[in-house]
């Protein structure tokens, strides 16, 4: 939350300096063409400083499971990062399942997951394909764009191995029967 401050800086002190510029034209009954133009000005910087607070709102406060298929129950968010713009963007959240969503996915492996192709929130865009058993090589598309704490890194290997993975379009979804914990990456 904190990388928006410098920008949110910019923009309150460039609608601060034409608030001043034009309040100072008007006074002294200056160019009326100069306040016509930093009067919108000022509304355009105010309009974005507007529009990037709540942006970041929207991801700092949205539900974080959204993504991850009703078949996946889950208990708690262990750790959670993202970062990006309006458009685009990265990010990694891990949770913990349910430890009866866990003894359910260590007893029946694939066959729990292999109905779980969609999202909770956005069907149409958090669609999934085949789960298959992961490996050391299974890519977690958020790892390469978000700084991960070590211990964050060394959960998402373990589970790696003993998990099971699926992708979608410019997502992937990890879930591990022994550690009990959900990846879901993103990067795009």
């Amino acid at each position: 939350m904190l990388s928006f401050l410098p920008l949110l800086t910019l923009l309150l002190t460039l609608l601060a300096c034409s608030a001043w510029v034009h309040t100072q034209a008007r006074r002294s009954g200056q160019s009326r063409a100069m306040s016509l133009v930093l009067a919108p000005l000022g509304g355009l910087v105010l309009t974005l400083a507007v529009a990037w607070l709540a942006g970041a709102a929207w991801s700092h406060f949205r539900d974080k499971t959204g993504p991850l298929p009703l078949e996946l129950d889950v208990a708690e968010e262990v750790f959670a990062t993202e970062s990006g713009g309006l458009r685009e963007g990265c990010g990694v959240f891990v949770h913990r399942l349910t430890e009866a969503s866990r003894a359910d996915l260590a007893q029946r492996g694939l066959a729990k997951l292999q109905p779980a192709r969609t999202g909770r929130d956005q069907p149409t865009y958090h669609r999934y394909g085949a789960w298959q058993r992961t490996s050391s090589g299974f890519h977690v598309r958020g790892e390469a764009c978000t700084d991960l704490p070590d211990d964050v890194t060394a959960m998402i290997a373990k589970a790696r191995e003993t998990g099971f993975g699926t992708e979608g379009h410019e997502f992937d979804l990890l879930a591990d029967p022994v550690s009990g914990l959900v990846v879901f990456s993103f990067n795009g």
